[in-house]
């Protein structure tokens, strides 16, 4: 778990959404959906 993946988790839970959360964070869209994939396959949980 790393410190942009715990950023990215928190992005998309304060704003709802992956697009909410990319646009907060000035990156692509794919680009948070694969962080929130990697810490999902790291703690073992969807």
């Amino acid at each position: 778990m790393t410190p942009g993946q715990l950023r990215t988790l928190a992005a998309v839970a304060q704003a709802g959404s992956v697009v909410g959360a990319a646009e907060a964070l000035h990156v692509s869209q794919p680009a948070v959906s694969a962080s929130m994939a990697a810490l999902a396959r790291e703690v073992g949980t969807p």
